[in-house]
């Protein structure tokens, strides 16, 4: 009689244990589904209901994987029979390795560089557009002069602040000095400050200063992408980097990314309350001729550059990846003040944009009304133009999101002309890199620039 309930009990754990497989299966099998592959891009997928970003959704695929192998293991030693067990604990043995090799590999394989394809050619020859003419491409620039340049600026200034000049005198509404966050203690600063700021429309921005241990007097801005936020290991990375060249470091995440403030919903002025949409589809519907959501974005910096003076800063610089790229570039020609930009991996001209192996980007890069009154080469011309100013637009020839190929080449001989002719400099540099990433090679570049933006 024992038996048999001994075979009960291990029919009914082997049952569940079927079940718990079934449901963990149907979970990675969703989440997959869920997500165009493309590893390493941004975009958000929608998993029951939730938004999460694609790097994570595939966090949680291997994680769904390793599940299904546990349990596949489980129920094979549930089994009741002993016939065979050298079998049964081999593949209790290879699942285990399977879920120790998924834990140690996961990031690897999520960092993987994404497949050129069959045909290289989008990726290593100009583009069939005009522009790809570096004469035609000066078509695109409309500020020629230094009351040109400044006349734009006004223009894109009122647009954003509703006002006729940047918030110049405006401070953080919260300053907090040597704060403890956990989450930042590995960047090797010598103090924390955290920075607090209300926005329009119940956005707020938190930023944090970085002392460095043997400061030169001089601040980078950085701003980090869509993905991971200031505290991604990407983000921290930089932090390091530049504290460790003795410059002091303000930090801060987009729009709708962690630790800035997002409210639960949206007061449109036309379509009623609306959910914040992750990667800011939302602002198109909240633009209107009395508020531009770019403000959103840019204002954080402007207010940074204030406080940084405050501060006793002697030079200021900015630099950015991805949407922060995009953000550095935006900062950069409003605000003279930052005399050294690097943006990277941050934007491409629309006539570039728009034509593989790149395609359209968020509301911010391609919709915003403040594309009716600058092209993307005059806000280049602008964040370099000024006595002692510069910018070093950085991409990544093969980068596994966006702004790819080499098509900028067209472009960059007319806005270095013309930056030259205001006062500044402006360089183009393309980094054979597969990642979406600050490589190497561009810390490098950005580091030695930095030292000639304020040599004596």
């Amino acid at each position: 009689m024992p038996y048999p309930r001994r075979g009960r009990r291990a029919g009914g754990l082997a049952l569940v244990a079927l079940l718990c497989f079934v449901a963990a299966l149907a979970f990675g099998l969703a989440v997959f589904w869920a997500i165009p592959l493309g590893l390493g891009d941004k975009k958000e997928a929608a998993v029951f209901g939730w938004l999460v970003e694609r790097r994570v959704a595939y966090q949680v695929g291997f994680a769904a994987a390793a599940v299904n192998l546990l349990v596949g293991a489980a129920a094979l030693v549930l089994r009741g029979a002993t016939a065979q067990g050298w079998l049964r604990t081999l593949f209790a043995a290879a699942n285990v390795a399977a879920v120790v090799f998924l834990v140690v590999k996961s990031d690897a394989l999520l960092a993987q560089r994404e497949d050129v394809g069959a045909d290289p050619r989008p990726f290593t020859e100009m583009p069939d557009t005009p522009y790809s003419d570096p004469d035609r491409a000066a078509e695109l620039i409309h500020v020629h002069t230094a009351t040109a340049a400044e006349a734009l600026r006004d223009r894109l200034t009122a647009r954003i602040f509703g006002a006729e000049a940047l918030p110049a005198a405006k401070v953080f509404d919260v300053t907090e000095r040597e704060v403890s966050e956990p989450r930042l203690a590995d960047v090797g600063a010598a103090q924390i400050d955290r920075f607090s700021l209300a926005l329009p429309h119940g956005y707020g921005a938190i930023g944090y200063h970085f002392v460095a241990p043997q400061p030169n007097g001089r601040l980078v801005l950085y701003n980090h992408g869509h993905v991971g936020g200031l505290f991604a290991e990407p983000a921290r990375e930089a932090i390091r980097r530049l504290l460790a060249a003795g410059y002091g470091v303000t930090g801060f995440s987009m729009p709708h990314r962690d630790p800035n403030v997002t409210p639960a919903r949206v007061e449109t002025p036309l379509h009623g309350t609306l959910p914040p949409l992750r990667d800011h589809e939302t602002f198109q519907w909240l633009e209107s001729e009395d508020f531009s959501p770019v403000r959103l974005f840019v204002e954080p910096l402007v207010v940074a550059v204030n406080q940084a003076l405050l501060d006793g800063y002697t030079g200021i610089a900015a630099a950015g990846i991805s949407g922060g790229g995009w953000t550095v570039t935006l900062a950069a020609a409003l605000d003279p003040r930052i005399r050294a930009s690097y943006p990277v991996a941050g934007s491409l001209p629309v006539h570039l944009a728009i034509l593989p192996p790149n395609d359209p980007q968020d509301w911010e890069q391609r919709a915003a009304d403040i594309y009716r009154l600058a092209s993307y080469l005059d806000l280049y011309v602008l964040g370099a133009a000024g006595a002692g100013r510069r910018q070093v637009q950085i991409l990544n020839q093969y980068d596994a999101c966006c702004f790819r190929g080499v098509g900028a080449r067209g472009y960059a001989p007319a806005v270095a002309a013309a930056a030259e002719r205001l006062g500044g400099s402006y360089r183009l540099e393309i980094l054979p890199e597969h990642a979406h990433r600050i490589s190497p090679e561009a810390y490098d570049i950005i580091l030695g620039d930095l030292e000639k933006a304020f040599a004596p």
